[in-house]
Formats: C-alpha cells, sequence, structure tokens
C-alpha cells in the first residue's frame, strides 16, 4: 500500500523498467502466483512493511511469504519503503500494531478487492487469531540485521503512508 501511494510502480513503468507487481490490476488474478515468484528473482525488490522498531528490527506478517522471501533473499538488492507511521518502539508494540491495525485493515482491503470471506479480525477490529483459509496472518519475520544474500536498503518517509 506505501509503494502504491507514492505511485512508485507507475513511475517506474513510465521509466521503460519491468514491473513485476502480482496485485496490479491490469494481472489477471491467474497470473499473480507467476508474477509473484518472477519479482523474487528481479534485480531489485520493492516492498513496505507493517513495523520497524525504533532498535532497527524490520516485523512483517504475510499470507504467503513473496513479500517477506522477497526481502531478505533472492533479488540482488531490497529496498523497504516506510512512512513514519510504522516506527514503534520495540517489538511488543510492533505486534500491536500488526494485529490491531495493520492486519484488520489490510484484510479489510483485500476482502473489498478480491471478494475474499469476511475474516474475524475485520469484524471486530483487530487479531483473533483466527484459523480461516484466507488468513492473512500466516507467516511472521523479524529482520534484526541485513541478510548477508541481500543489499538492503530502508527509506523512511515523513509522512503517514500505508495500513
Amino acid at each position: 500500500m506505501t509503494l502504491r501511494e507514492v505511485g512508485v510502480f507507475e513511475e517506474l513503468k513510465g521509466r521503460g523498467f519491468t514491473v513485476h507487481w502480482p496485485f496490479d490490476d491490469a494481472v489477471p488474478r491467474e497470473e499473480r502466483r507467476s508474477i509473484a515468484r518472477k519479482a523474487l528473482s528481479a534485480d531489485v525488490f520493492l516492498s513496505g512493511s507493517n513495523a520497524i522498531t525504533m532498535d532497527g528490527k524490520i516485523v512483517n506478517v504475510d499470507a504467503t511469504g513473496n513479500r517477506v522471501g522477497g526481502m531478505v533473499f533472492g533479488p540482488k538488492k531490497s529496498i523497504i519503503v516506510v512512512g513514519v507511521n510504522k516506527i514503534v518502539e520495540d517489538l511488543d508494540e510492533a505486534f500491536e500494531r500488526i494485529k490491531n491495525v495493520a492486519a484488520p485493515l489490510n484484510a479489510k482491503r483485500i476482502r473489498e478487492e478480491r471478494g475474499w470471506e469476511l475474516l474475524p479480525c475485520v469484524k471486530v477490529g483487530r487479531c483473533v487469531d483466527c484459523t480461516a483459509e484466507n488468513r492473512i496472518c500466516n507467516i511472521t519475520t523479524i529482520i534484526e540485521k541485513k541478510p548477508r544474500a541481500i543489499d538492503m536498503t530502508v527509506i523512511i518517509i515523513g509522512e503517514e503512508l500505508g495500513l
């Protein structure tokens, strides 16, 4: 959502770059997994993040792992872009933010975009550790230091962006 909000995909396409973004409205649903896999072998992987702690830990929760996988392995370079609303004090606050802000809002957005079932977190506005088939909180990662196999850059934008 952060990358959408800042218009990076349109800008890159306008400059002639190939963009493998599986959630582009122009990508048919049956091709999205294939596009997500292509992104994992791109020269540069762009992503947002759910939370970044004051001591530099990058915390994410994903449904399928394509985003967190691309952040840490595969591409030559990973660029993570976040708004100031993603900065939290510590891991406890990161998980609080993810469970009570990012996950329910993201589940609501996905339901509206894709017509998925109404998840319990959307109903109550916070994570209830559900077992729904379309649960979006399946994989949790904490990047504590830059991975050895990838060049990683974090860009913090001085405004609230994304979920």
